[in-house]
């Protein structure tokens, strides 16, 4: 299928299929750091009409500092995170004027954070960008601004650090090759953004 008639058949769906459930289509694009979520993201706001949420605003300055430390955040931070997120996330739906869809690109590394998110956003449709550590790890050493920089644990006593590993995902998403070109995995979401019968992995 060609990509005009894609963006075509992406621009009915907007048009009179996306109030279903909520007034804006939630889409979730998570993965390991260094999957390639922000960049595969943002090449889909410039092929089509969507607004894209940047979770790292709910990220406090204490938990950025520790990330550079190599701690990761604990339980109870996470659960806090979770809820500023949920909170942020209804408060910009709730500003939106249009029915584009709202798309998140996110770790969400822990299935605690996910379990938070999926209880109060039901109906988002996960994405998850499947890329091999060695390929996300090259990337992050190449970063450029960007407070997570792939800082390995710390070798302090703080029990929580290997939950630094990406949890395997138990609830039905879709996957994307995070190894493919930019504009196939484009391609592949507008797809799935358009089907909403499809049935995820």
């Amino acid at each position: 299928m060609s990509r005009l008639y894609l963006l075509i058949g992406l621009s009915i769906g907007l048009n009179y299929g996306l109030e279903r459930k909520s007034k804006n289509k939630l889409i979730v694009i998570f993965g390991r750091p260094g999957a390639g979520k922000t960049t595969i993201a943002q090449g889909l706001a410039k092929e089509i009409e969507c607004f894209l949420l940047d979770l790292d605003v709910c990220i406090s300055k204490e938990m950025r500092n520790n990330f550079n430390k190599g701690i990761y955040p604990s339980l109870e931070e996470r659960k806090q995170f979770a809820l500023d997120a949920c909170a942020y996330v209804d408060n910009e739906l709730a500003t939106q004027l249009s029915p584009n869809p709202c798309v998140i690109a996110f770790s969400f590394v822990n299935t605690d954070l996910r379990d938070i998110f999926r209880h109060r956003f039901p109906y988002a449709q996960w994405i998850l960008i499947d890329t091999p550590s060695q390929v996300a790890d090259l990337r992050i050493s190449n970063r450029q601004n960007h407070f997570y920089k792939g800082n390995k644990p710390s070798s302090s006593s703080h029990s929580h650090n290997h939950d630094w590993l990406f949890a395997p995902v138990s609830f039905p998403h879709h996957i994307l090759d995070g190894t493919q070109s930019l504009d196939i995995n484009i391609q592949h979401l507008i797809r799935i953004i358009l089907q909403d019968d499809e049935q995820p992995l």
